[in-house]
């Protein structure tokens, strides 16, 4: 049902379909943008079948419900909206996602958002898997909050600001497998960023402003990654450069 024009004002749309299991509301903005025109989004906890939603691309920025819930919800792409202005007021919406108690993947890219505090973090499923948060605007990521969603595997921030990985480090005990901070503009790394996170498998730092990939950022972990990629950052190699054979340990 994408690029429609459809408005969604009433809490039983759909419910004549207790089947359902995937459905698309993408590019549906027109009416998200009507001045004055509120949107139920309480039908989605009246489908017991929907395992994914999608809400990308609707310029959802307010008046809506303030809460989606669902039991059955496995995956929400939400991107292409306007959460940055949605947790500006106050905490009318902080509790958007949280009803969404089985949600195993979220997609938050295309949001405008230029922070992401912990209370954002801590109020999204815990049950969350994989979050997909890039391209928005982010200079800052507060990478102990990683602790509040005990399961994620994936965290996808490319396409942000960041500069430097060197606020903290990643925090033990955490599930992460997958990160992705491709094509931000990072240009340092601390010794030992990566060390704690000892499941992580794959990393892309790709398309960044990097000279150098330094073995004292992953400590042990230099062992276990499989997939490492630098490429499209301005590396200065010089013959027995450390980053050299250190990929191929």
């Amino acid at each position: 049902l994408s690029y429609n024009k459809l408005d969604l004002y009433h809490g039983r749309s759909f419910t004549e379909l207790p089947q359902l299991e995937a459905l698309d509301l993408s590019f549906n903005s027109q009416p998200f943008s009507m001045q004055g025109v509120g949107h139920n989004l309480s039908f989605v906890a009246q489908l017991p079948s929907l395992r994914y939603l999608s809400l990308a691309h609707n310029g959802i920025h307010s008046r809506v419900s303030q809460k989606l819930s669902s039991a059955s919800l496995r995956a929400l792409d939400f991107s292409g909206n306007s959460l940055s202005q949605m947790w500006a007021e106050g905490d009318l919406y902080l509790c958007f996602f949280k009803g969404l108690r089985n949600l195993v993947q979220l997609d938050l890219s295309k949001n405008h958002l230029h922070t992401l505090l912990p209370r954002h973090l801590d109020n999204l499923p815990k049950s969350l898997r994989q979050l997909h948060l890039r391209d928005n605007n982010l200079a800052f990521f507060n990478w102990s909050s990683l602790t509040v969603l005990p399961r994620l595997e994936a965290l996808d921030l490319a396409g942000n600001q960041l500069k430097a990985l060197s606020n903290g480090s990643l925090p033990p005990g955490i599930r992460l497998q997958k990160l992705d901070v491709s094509s931000n503009s990072i240009g340092f790394v601390i010794p030992g960023f990566f060390v704690r996170a000892t499941r992580l498998t794959e990393l892309n730092l790709s398309a960044n402003a990097l000279k150098t990939v330094d073995p004292s950022w992953f400590g042990s972990l230099a062992g276990t990654l499989k997939i490492l990629d630098v490429s499209a950052n301005p590396l200065h190699c010089a013959c027995g450069a450390a980053f050299v054979d250190f990929p191929l340990e």
